[in-house]
């Protein structure tokens, strides 16, 4: 049986674990419920969707006020342990009907940073909240890409990363309902897949990254003066991901 890894990113409130309960058909993420809610550490789950079973990896919200900016990197850095042997596909979670910020802008050219060049080959985007937009799915997609066209430029250099693979979909209603959405999304993933013939994040990008978390261990250690078991316990994972 076919197995797409996938991990999630984005701001806290977006739908980002809500997206994820839509994608496996079921509630194994609980949604943020006020300010101080929502993933605090990376959190993975999988069921059998049309014949594929997929994984899902949960990860803590991006630009959340009770939680430093290194934190929560260093946390998404143990995603692709989860997803071992390593991530098919990166989803960027976006508000369908609100503003994009300068913070989520910077979030996701930080998150660039830290996985490298060729995340890109690996990244979409999916806006949530297309109830609010439109009746029907096909009514919301073409909603979005009314509204892409006058996008502000850093929206669309984020799309452009992505190369312009996005979809809008709705997280409300029963699992039932969101099926249909589930599977607009499960067809973009698969097609990101087969572009890609199957590659997923290897041993060079994961130890690339480790080397990035690395540092920002070694500058939480200036700035905050932890120990080295402090700074470092936990975020260490490219052992994790055996060699091919």
């Amino acid at each position: 049986m076919e197995e797409l890894r996938v991990v999630l990113l984005g701001k806290t409130g977006t739908g980002k674990s809500s997206l994820g309960n839509t994608l496996l058909g079921r509630q194994a993420f609980a949604p943020a419920r006020g300010v101080l809610s929502g993933t605090d550490t990376c959190q993975w789950a999988e069921a059998t969707v049309d014949g594929v079973t997929l994984s899902v990896t949960d990860t803590p919200g991006l630009c959340d006020t009770h939680r430093s900016a290194d934190e929560a990197f260093l946390e998404i850095g143990k995603s692709i342990a989860l997803a071992c042997p390593g991530i098919h596909v990166v989803i960027i979670a976006l508000r369908g009907d609100h503003r994009f910020t300068k913070e989520e802008y910077d979030a996701v050219k930080t998150l660039q940073a830290l996985f490298g060049e060729r995340v890109r080959r690996h990244l979409m985007i999916v806006f949530t909240g297309g109830d609010g937009l439109a009746d029907d799915i096909n009514g919301m997609q073409g909603y979005l890409k009314e509204q892409l066209s006058t996008a502000p430029k850093n929206l669309k250099e984020v799309l452009r990363d992505a190369n312009n693979r996005y979809c809008i979909v709705s997280n409300a209603g029963t699992f039932e309902t969101r099926r249909q959405h589930a599977k607009v999304v499960l067809s973009m993933i698969q097609d990101v897949v087969r572009r890609n013939t199957g590659e997923y994040f290897t041993n060079e990008m994961v130890d690339e990254c480790n080397r990035k978390v690395q540092e920002i261990i070694a500058r939480r250690q200036r700035v905050h003066g932890l120990s080295d078991n402090q700074a470092v316990t936990g975020y260490v994972f490219s052992f994790l991901v055996p060699d091919d």
